[in-house]
């Protein structure tokens, strides 16, 4: 910057002005316009780095939310003061490619979320019960988050902490290279169990992060056989049922999917072509909704649907495979109907041996 604390030193030194101004008048005014490139080029990149215009866009479309308003603008003050002036003096500049986020600042708060982890796993060599780590990570992202105090508010309020937590899980997925999954695959995977607390979905960015991964990598293996829309359509918005405690009728599953019951004690789990016993209540170390949308998975790769149109014996072989070897390594989800995926494994081997004898 301090070529720019005295501007006649560019008429003098300045060999672009010299070899293509043809007046003194044609030098000023180049020295003013790249004064004003040089210093648009740093705001633009500095607003696109945090996350400024996008989330801005949004906050246009929501006027009347006073608090996203002030987020937008205390990120905005607090970080001006540290803009990287480095960046006037580089020729190319690398630009994030994650759009659609809700929150400034999104993208270093999920870099915080990231050194969090670090000191998690540190922890996690001292023999830490999981709770406690739990606690612990939640307590260092308070204290770390770039969100200083506001992120008491965003933990406070429904709407901005669905903007919060849409916005890493945006960041989760690039990170993880999940790229087949559309991000509203994932939010209802991961958002529509109303019944998980914000500690619960912070630990999938916090703590079970890998089997996060891992998870979706499942579904986005799965792709190749069954459409993103249908199981969104079919699945996830019908297997999850909530009955109130008036509604005492019996629950008969009349699908080729499983059904969650949500009463207001517990979660049953109705196999098809069932009904609801006291025999089915559900216990999941993990989010019910994530353990029957994977038993779901299941049922849907092996169903003859699937299967009619499938044209390559060895895709459907390797993407079985792929599956059943991925659910066998999670840590929280047993998926009880892993088994009939294993034995259509064994058949199709079976069927394949013959037809190549």
């Amino acid at each position: 910057l301090n070529r720019f604390f005295d501007w006649r030193q560019d008429l003098l030194t300045n060999g672009i002005l010299i070899g293509t101004c043809r007046s003194f008048n044609d030098a000023l005014q180049s020295i003013i316009s790249i004064y004003y490139e040089n210093y648009l080029l740093l705001l633009f990149y500095h607003f696109e780095k945090y996350s400024f215009i996008d989330s801005f866009l949004f906050m246009s479309k929501n006027k009347n939310n006073h608090l996203l308003n002030k987020i937008w603008f205390d990120c905005l003050i607090s970080t001006i003061k540290n803009i990287d002036l480095t960046i006037m003096n580089v020729d190319v500049i690398e630009m994030p490619l994650i759009f659609n986020l809700h929150l400034p600042c999104a993208i270093k708060e999920y870099e915080i979320i990231r050194l969090i982890r670090q000191i998690i796993i540190q922890r996690r060599n001292d023999n830490i019960n999981e709770e406690d780590l739990m606690n612990l990570a939640i307590k260092q992202l308070r204290t770390k988050s770039i969100y200083d105090s506001n992120i008491d508010i965003i933990f406070n309020d429904n709407d901005l902490f669905r903007y919060y937590y849409n916005d890493q899980l945006l960041l989760a997925q690039d990170e993880a290279k999940i790229y087949q999954l559309s991000s509203l695959f994932i939010k209802c995977l991961l958002m529509t169990n109303q019944t998980r607390s914000i500690n619960d979905r912070l630990r999938h960015l916090l703590i079970d992060y890998n089997e996060l991964f891992e998870i979706l990598r499942l579904f986005e293996i799965s792709i190749k056989l069954i459409d993103e829309n249908d199981f969104i359509n079919e699945i996830f918005n019908q297997q999850l049922i909530i009955l109130d405690e008036s509604d005492m009728k019996i629950i008969k599953n009349e699908s080729l999917f499983y059904k969650l019951v949500l009463t207001d004690e517990h979660f049953c789990l109705i196999p098809p072509k069932s009904e609801i016993s006291n025999e089915h209540i559900f216990q999941c170390e993990g989010d019910p909704f994530i353990e029957i949308s994977l038993m779901n998975l299941i049922e849907l790769l092996v169903s003859p649907s699937i299967i009619d149109r499938i044209d390559n014996i060895e895709q459907l072989t390797t993407t079985y495979s792929l599956v059943a070897q991925g659910i066998l390594g999670l840590t929280h989800y047993s998926v009880n109907n892993l088994e009939k995926l294993r034995s259509f494994i064994s058949l199709i081997r079976c069927i394949t041996t013959l037809i190549s004898t």
